[in-house]
């Protein structure tokens, strides 16, 4: 029996619709499964991005010598609440895109979680820093590098931390501390910084910081990281900080009781973050590495590690009487 090219045709199309209703039915729905939801914030995710890639090359691009263009007031201002919409998982795009910034949704290769990376479409060179948001985990800890390049690698030590702590923010800042006059780039000691207008915006929330700094070997020749409470009081996350840095084999100097004059001179009590934090009544870290941990890949995994495993929530929660 011989069939019409049209019956043919209509055959197949009756399989077809059958086929897609049987899976449908396995699927214990009766339906084709609806469309995943899309981000608010930044679109459909991105490709797998490499974070620590990224945050090499945006550190990279910076120098003692580059430009700088001081935010005005009201940018710092209107980039803070930017950033504030972006945490809470809003719609921030005009409003970034008026600072000519933009939130983009990526997948970290290295963890498969989600981020929302706060930056220059093109950099412009103004040195106003980078926001990275970790999506997979409500907001818990910002990791601060207010120092790229002039505390060389303290940034690929942040992202360590940041891969290994769900829920946390990590907050770099766009300028060398020597760029600008005046002192105008350091980020730890300038109100008038846009890194510390974001880093404002985060204390405000209650958002307690774990800022990462650099010292040369022979600044503290017997110590390899110093654990600080920057102008506050050292909390149960700071005790168990230093505890777990030290249980690595790492040589820990503990500021809040230890009064060696070198060790003490790397305390931070003068930074500007952590005086806001103390302001705020909010825990606050200042840790700060040698050089030789922080130039050594696998020295800086072991410190990260030991950093998030002391500040995760569980963490956190087994301190509670």
């Amino acid at each position: 029996m011989t069939r019409s090219p049209s019956g043919v045709a209509l055959a197949l199309v009756a399989v077809a619709v059958v086929a897609v209703v049987l899976a449908a039915d396995l699927r214990g729905t009766g339906k084709p499964p609806d469309p995943p939801p899309v981000d608010a914030v930044s679109g459909p995710p991105e490709p797998s991005a490499d974070l620590q890639a990224l945050a090499r090359t945006f550190v990279g691009s910076l120098s003692k010598d580059h430009a700088y263009v001081p935010p005005a007031p009201a940018q710092r201002t209107a980039f803070a609440a930017a950033l504030g919409r972006v945490l809470d998982g809003a719609e921030a795009a005009d409003d970034l895109a008026a600072l000519g910034y933009a939130a983009s949704r990526r997948v970290d290769s290295a963890t498969g979680r989600a981020f929302v990376e706060v930056a220059e479409p093109s950099p412009t060179g103004r040195g106003w820093g980078v926001v990275y948001v970790d999506a997979s985990a409500p907001i818990h800890r910002v990791v601060e590098v207010p120092h790229p390049i002039a505390d060389l690698h303290t940034e690929l030590l942040a992202v360590e931390v940041f891969r290994r702590l769900p829920g946390a923010v990590l907050l770099i800042s766009g300028t060398h501390r020597k760029a600008g006059t005046g002192g105008a780039g350091d980020a730890a000691h300038r109100t008038d910084h846009m890194f510390d207008a974001l880093a404002g915006e985060l204390t405000r929330r209650r958002v307690p910081a774990v800022q990462i700094h650099g010292f040369h070997d022979d600044t503290v020749p017997d110590t390899d990281i110093v654990v600080s409470a920057g102008a506050t009081s050292p909390d149960a996350a700071a005790h168990r900080t230093a505890a777990a840095l030290s249980a690595t084999g790492l040589r820990t100097c503990r500021v809040w009781s230890n009064e060696d004059h070198a060790c003490q001179r790397l305390a931070g009590r003068t930074n500007i973050q952590g005086q806001a934090a103390a302001d705020a009544g909010l825990p606050f870290l200042h840790i700060e590495c040698n050089r030789t941990l922080r130039d050594d890949p696998a020295t800086r995994r072991t410190t990260a590690t030991a950093l998030a495993e002391a500040l995760s929530p569980a963490q956190a929660e087994q301190s509670l009487p």
